[in-house]
């Protein structure tokens, strides 16, 4: 039986082996066949941040061992939002710049915007009219549920004339 599980890229999920064993040998599948894990490989729990599929190789403390089903880790990427403003140069106290974030990665995308931290209320689609100044970010979730944040200070804030 295989097991999957999947996270988000820069996520850590634990996995725990249960049991009355004396010793743990976590391993990784290369590509070519199961390699022991150098870095905390040998406790009843290993921390993972990257995909890829793993088991455990436990051993009792009378030397029978014993060899997990594989798990399979799956790291999706963070969607990336890039983001324009319109007009692209200063902004008049009064006027309206359009934000907008051009997203890529799982779709659908999921969108809340942000000024000086806090944020908009209903403003949660890909574009966003700024009528007042201030530092505009945006937090996109893609279709897995990964998030990314992205804030352009030099092109999203209002000036005052």
């Amino acid at each position: 039986m295989l097991f999957r599980s999947t996270i988000c890229q820069g996520a850590t999920v634990n996995l725990s082996a249960t049991g009355s064993f004396s010793s743990y040998q976590w391993q990784e599948n290369t590509g070519s066949g199961y390699t022991n894990v150098a870095t905390g490989g040998t406790g009843s729990t290993l921390s993972v941040s990257n995909g890829g599929d793993y088991r455990v190789v436990a051993t009792t403390s009378g030397g029978s061992t014993s060899t997990s089903c594989p798990i399979t880790i799956t790291a999706n990427s963070l969607p990336i939002a890039n983001l324009t403003i319109q007009p692209d140069n200063s902004i008049c106290a009064g006027s309206t710049a359009l934000i907008t974030a051009n997203s890529f990665g799982v779709s659908p995308f999921y969108y809340q915007w942000n000024v000086d931290g806090n944020p908009i209320y209903g403003a949660n689609t890909s574009t966003y009219s700024a009528t007042i100044g201030g530092d505009y970010t945006i937090k996109v979730t893609d279709a897995n549920g990964c998030e990314s944040t992205r804030s352009e200070e030099h092109t999203s804030e209002l000036q005052s004339r």
